[in-house]
């Protein structure tokens, strides 16, 4: 995902998100998530598992 043009969807989901809804944290939300899925090339199994490793590191 790096050094490409799919790194900026995440960012621009949130942002664009918090432009429609006024909600923060469902638009950080929605951009983890999306960036999540990009980390795992869309597996959800994957993604899930980095959400929650994320997640234990903190």
């Amino acid at each position: 995902m790096e050094n490409t043009i799919y790194s900026l969807i995440p960012p621009l989901l949130a942002i664009l998100m918090v432009v429609i809804t006024r909600r923060v944290l469902l638009s950080l939300a929605t951009g983890i998530l999306a960036s999540a899925l990009l980390l795992a090339e869309f597996n959800i199994g994957t993604t899930c598992q980095l959400l929650v490793m994320q997640q234990r590191a903190f």
